[in-house]
């Protein structure tokens, strides 16, 4: 009999020791990582910093020249896409070019 009382008591021991230790280390040692489901990507993605100006961000807006007529530009539309679109250079008027 006291053997059963003593395997008992080891039995509730460890079985207290083994809550207590697996919610000390979930609750205090818990390394969380960055909530990356969360991120809206604009015109530039803030993770990977691909840049989608000219086509529709992958959250639904839009980073062209049109989405300024239909209002559906991203947030950062002028801030990434609006300052670095480059425009095509003139082509040369070889019209009034004299060959010697």
């Amino acid at each position: 009999m006291e053997k059963l009382k003593l395997k008992w008591k080891r039995f509730l021991f460890l079985l207290f020791f083994g809550l207590f230790f697996i919610s000390f280390t979930s609750t205090q040692l818990n390394v969380t990582q960055p909530n990356i489901t969360n991120v809206t990507i604009g015109c530039k993605n803030p993770i990977t910093g691909e840049i989608y100006c000219g086509v529709k961000s992958p959250s639904g807006c839009w980073c062209d020249d049109l989405c300024v007529k239909y209002g559906d530009c991203c947030s950062d539309y002028q801030e990434v896409c609006a300052v670095n679109i480059t425009k095509p250079k003139p082509k040369p008027n070889i019209t009034n070019v004299t060959i010697p």
